[in-house]
């Protein structure tokens, strides 16, 4: 657990982090992939995404559940997709979600404060 959360502050300094340029971040939000969060500060669990710009999807108990995009199936969110980061906001739940393509992390914010850290992969 303590390498995982060392792991995810040096990714955050962008020690381990190559530099994008400006036509590779619109490459990174536009091009097709499925990544993996792991939950790097409380439970460990995982969510699996499937992304490509306008469409967002979330693997939830063995179903996709398109939040956004032609013909999404839940209402409840507002996906930006703004250069090489992707922003959810629940407006039901008012929690937000910010998942960083280019250092492949993501944090979670409730409206309780509450925050969790994830570190990300692709596995597509």
């Amino acid at each position: 657990m303590m390498i995982l959360i060392i792991l995810f502050l040096l990714r955050s300094i962008n020690l381990f982090t190559v530099e994008v340029k400006p036509e590779e971040s619109e490459f990174l939000i536009n091009s097709s992939r499925v990544i993996k969060c792991k939950e790097t500060t409380g439970t460990g669990k995982s969510d699996i995404f499937r992304i490509k710009n306008p469409e967002f999807e979330w693997l939830y108990k063995k179903k996709w559940y398109k939040i956004s995009g032609f013909k999404a199936n839940i209402t409840d969110w507002d996906v930006k997709f703004e250069n090489d980061r992707i922003k959810l906001f629940n407006k039901k739940t008012e929690w937000s979600r910010i998942i960083d393509l280019k250092r492949m992390t993501a944090s979670m914010l409730f409206s309780s404060v509450e925050k969790y850290l994830y570190i990300c992969h692709k596995i597509d």
